[in-house]
């Protein structure tokens, strides 16, 4: 994978995220803060969960190791989440548009939540990134069905279906 690539790679994440938000809006604030015997508690928890790990991964890649996690209670619903992922994509947007291939080949390392080290090329660490978000996605996209609610395809080949490319 190269960095247009990688580029490639978290312009589909963000349309994916947007589009499962869209889908979600559907829901009563009950529906998005009810229990759903999940990892993260609700279908908004799970949203929350996507957003942390985004920030955390983004701040990782930069060389920082944040301690700080974000819970529910942080967030009335899904505008307030939004509006912090958007400046995420943002800051995400800059790191991705000055990223170059040998850049993406470099070790990044970072302090876990245990104080344990880590430490993986940044290429390694984006890819984990995308693919947890896609991984609790396909978690939110079921507990939408379940409760309903009509849910979009978010695969990565139905993202270039709709920019028109082959």
């Amino acid at each position: 994978m190269n960095s247009n690539e990688m580029r490639s790679l978290f312009a589909f994440n963000d349309w994916a995220n947007a589009r499962l938000l869209t889908d979600s809006r559907m829901l009563t604030h009950e529906q998005l803060t009810s229990d759903t015997q999940t990892s993260f508690g609700s279908i908004l928890g799970t949203f929350v969960h996507i957003y942390w790990a985004e920030w955390l991964w983004l701040q990782r890649w930069k060389g920082d190791s944040p301690r700080r996690r974000f819970t529910t209670d942080e967030f009335d619903g899904l505008d307030a989440v939004q509006a912090q992922w958007r400046d995420v994509e943002e800051q995400r947007g800059l790191f991705l548009d000055s990223l170059t291939d040998q850049q993406l080949r470099r070790r990044i390392s970072y302090e876990n939540f245990q104080g344990e080290r880590w430490e993986y090329t940044l290429i390694h660490a984006m890819q984990h990134t995308a693919n947890h978000s896609t991984y609790h996605r396909g978690q939110i996209a079921a507990l939408l069905r379940q409760k309903g609610i009509p849910v979009r395809s978010t695969d990565f080949l139905m993202y270039y279906d709709e920019l028109g490319q082959p």
